[in-house]
């Protein structure tokens, strides 16, 4: 000791330097292989997310297209159903009314005609008895 500092003396002979540099050097190609190997683990795992989020999104937007495609074709085709529908039903109850209007009015026009012609007989009997009355009357008179 000398003036309370320590003096440490390394004495390194050639050999002993080598080695140390070898270490050295195999410690920096140890370090520098593992960053290599890091930095490519990091980069395939990058691309691999980056690949199984674009094909999600694609799968989703396929999936997507194709249910609006189902949906906007079931209603097209529930629209025009419920139209063909209504028309017929529309034309059905059309064809009824005129068929029941039509049924009436030969009705109405029969019975007319059958009152208007029992109604002609049963007034050409009374004048026709009436006649006969007054002929007889006159007849057995005179």
């Amino acid at each position: 000791m000398y003036n309370n500092k320590v003096v440490v003396v390394v004495e390194v002979e050639v050999g002993e330097a080598v080695v140390v540099v070898v270490v050295i050097a195999a410690v920096v190609v140890v370090v520098v292989v593992v960053v290599v190997v890091v930095v490519v683990v990091v980069v395939v795992v990058v691309v691999v997310v980056v690949v199984v989020v674009v094909v999600v999104v694609l799968v989703v937007v396929v999936v997507v297209v194709v249910v609006v495609v189902v949906v906007v074709v079931v209603v097209v085709v529930v629209v025009v159903v419920v139209v063909v529908v209504v028309v017929v039903v529309v034309v059905v109850v059309v064809v009824v009314v005129v068929v029941v209007v039509v049924v009436v009015v030969v009705v109405v026009v029969v019975v007319v005609v059958v009152v208007v012609v029992v109604v002609g007989v049963v007034v050409v009997l009374v004048v026709v008895v009436v006649v006969v009355v007054v002929v007889v009357v006159v007849v057995v008179v005179s």
